[in-house]
């Protein structure tokens, strides 16, 4: 049994509600049939849990699927926020920049490139 890393397959992946047939989750993934329910039935032994009620013509999510699926879409809700949040959004770097150096460095290196680093970075 594992007990670090991430489970089988892609848990993003995980079919979403309206889908109600590995089929059209196959379709709107962009993936076999097969590998949907592959990655479905992986996700169900790692978890011990059975995720998805299936008959011959629907799925329906179990209570545990659906609050497997709820705190999935919280979590991916989490990521791309905190990903927004330390991406630059096309935002030019700003603010003070405070440089500790020798005198004979910053007159024969840097004090000859300041013009074009103001160039390219008027907020600094």
């Amino acid at each position: 049994m594992r007990k670090h890393g991430s489970p089988p397959g892609n848990a993003g992946l995980y079919p979403r509600r309206g889908h109600n047939s590995f089929s059209r989750a196959a379709n709107t993934l962009n993936l076999l049939r097969a590998s949907v329910t592959t990655i479905i039935q992986n996700l169900e032994a790692h978890l011990n849990v059975r995720l998805l009620q299936r008959t011959t013509r629907r799925l329906n999510l179990t209570p545990d699927g659906a609050a497997y699926y709820e705190r999935c879409v919280r979590i991916l809700a989490d990521i791309e926020e905190a990903e927004s949040t330390f991406s630059n959004n096309g935002k030019e770097p700003h603010g003070k920049l405070r440089v500790d150096m020798p005198g004979a460095l910053g007159r024969l290196i840097v004090m000859p490139q300041l013009c074009d680093f103001h160039t390219h970075y008027p907020d600094i």
